[in-house]
């Protein structure tokens, strides 16, 4: 049992170097300070955690009686651009993989236009990182 818990800690410790390793490469610059390269970590934060009541809700009513608010955290590292988007969706946006797919395509066109601004265009190269809840592992996010 101690020797499964040694190898699944050194594990977890590879995998956090490589994704270190990334990030310095995703910073890296050419002559001209083009990045070459980009790494966008994707990780939504639990749901329950944003709910606010609505207006006129007492605190002891039912889990329908809340506005759901859930955050979405995007990393995001390339070049000059070393931030994280926020992404806010509330109970009128179904959850699964479409969500998660636009959270994709909203964070590429915000790296774009972050690196606009600053007169760069976007690496050839992507890397992505997903967490391993359930929105990410089904046919749609692979394909």
């Amino acid at each position: 049992m101690y020797g499964f818990l040694v190898r699944r800690e050194a594990l977890t410790h590879a995998r956090l170097k490589k994704l270190e390793v990334n990030k310095e490469l995703s910073l890296e610059v050419d002559d001209t300070g083009q990045p070459q390269q980009g790494l966008i970590f994707i990780d939504g934060m639990t749901e329950l955690k944003g709910n606010s009541p609505k207006l006129g809700a007492t605190r002891t009513s039912k889990v329908d009686h809340v506005i759901a608010n859930r955050v979405i955290g995007v990393e995001v590292y390339c070049g000059p651009i070393n931030t994280v988007f926020l992404y806010n969706t509330d109970q009128m946006v179904g959850k699964g993989a479409n969500t998660m797919i636009e959270v994709v395509r909203q964070s590429m066109s915000d790296l774009q236009a972050e690196l606009q601004k600053n007169g760069l265009h976007m690496p050839t190269k992507m890397m992505w990182q997903f967490d391993n809840c359930g929105e990410n592992k089904n046919k749609t996010m692979f394909g």
